[in-house]
């Protein structure tokens, strides 16, 4: 089952110039800490919804992260749920919605959730929701339509609004009952508006727990193939197009077609099959062997992690930390 997240930074009413500062912090930054999050839960498609004025200098900081950048004109947070969806919805079984301001929940309550078989799902502490959300697959379609209808009515949502309705109305909205899951990490509420906050509660509220942690490369004397040049096929099978995938994914059109090229040097064939001419401008997808490796090598990093966690337990789950 794939996993997806959409990551909100328009739509919330954090100006540019704060935002700014959000990338200028020491690491992890506000974003870093939420994609890790998401990476470590298993979620392997992430998509960053932003908002044009800042787009450039958000990818220009997490183009490495291996993560989908979706840019709105506007800041609407109607907008920024219904592309964020939209994209992920093609693909993903069941996809997390969340907000940069609620950076704190833990990995652990993400794999929670993805067990739990409901349309519209919330995590809840102490009898209040948080800002994270799991939708399906058949919900996030449904919602992406109602959305659609609601922005082409409203001249308002289109231009740019930021919510602000409590998120289980937000979702409510829609006609689904939000079922809930009872976590036991008050990080789910904590809200962060500045990078002043976010620097203070992270001390709070951040994971420290230590954890197994594993990054997939294949190598030939040194390596040629890992989580970037994944995320660059991924969205080059999608989208049908080399310099879109590179766009999306916050590299050069020129250190994309490297890091195909490197592959194929060493894989020993062609992992793209480009189509030239015609009416729609020619089009790229991956080559019949680029499919075949690409799901090999998503299926082995899978068992890795899960093989990892359970090394972890056995020999650190007792360990003090």
């Amino acid at each position: 089952m794939k996993i997806g997240a959409v990551i909100l930074v328009a739509g919330i009413g954090i100006p540019d110039e704060e935002m700014e500062k959000f990338l200028e912090m020491k690491r992890p930054t506000i974003f870093e800490q939420m994609i890790v999050s998401y990476q470590r839960a298993g979620v392997a498609d992430i998509a960053l919804v932003t908002r044009d004025g800042m787009a450039d200098k958000i990818e220009q900081t997490l183009h490495r992260r291996g993560v989908t950048f979706l840019d709105i004109e506007s800041d609407s947070f109607e907008l920024a749920v219904l592309k964020g969806l939209s994209y992920l919805s093609d693909t993903c079984e069941r996809i997390f919605v969340g907000d940069i301001r609620f950076p704190f929940f833990q990995p652990d309550i993400l794999v929670m959730m993805q067990k739990r078989q409901a349309e519209l799902l919330g995590a809840v502490y102490g009898g209040m929701f948080g800002d994270l959300i799991c939708t399906s697959q058949a919900c996030a379609r449904n919602i992406c339509k109602k959305l659609e209808q609601q922005i082409e009515e409203s001249a308002e949502m289109a231009e740019g609004t930021v919510r602000s309705t409590g998120v289980a109305a937000f979702w409510k909205q829609f006609g689904y009952r939000i079922a809930h899951i009872e976590v036991e990490n008050e990080g789910i509420l904590v809200k962060v508006t500045s990078a002043r906050e976010y620097e203070e509660r992270r001390q709070i509220f951040a994971e420290k727990q230590i954890r197994g942690h594993v990054k997939v490369s294949l190598a030939v004397n040194r390596s040629f193939f890992g989580p970037g040049a994944v995320t660059l096929l991924t969205q080059i099978d999608r989208l049908g197009s080399v310099r879109e995938a590179c766009a999306k994914t916050g590299m050069s059109y020129s250190k994309g077609w490297k890091i195909i090229k490197k592959a194929e040097k060493y894989l020993g064939y062609s992992l793209i099959q480009s189509r030239s001419g015609g009416a729609a401008g020619g089009s790229s997808h991956l080559t019949k062997e680029a499919k075949d490796f690409l799901s090999r090598y998503q299926d082995m990093e899978k068992e890795l992690k899960a093989v990892t966690a359970q090394l972890f337990d056995k020999y650190f789950g007792s360990y003090p930390h």
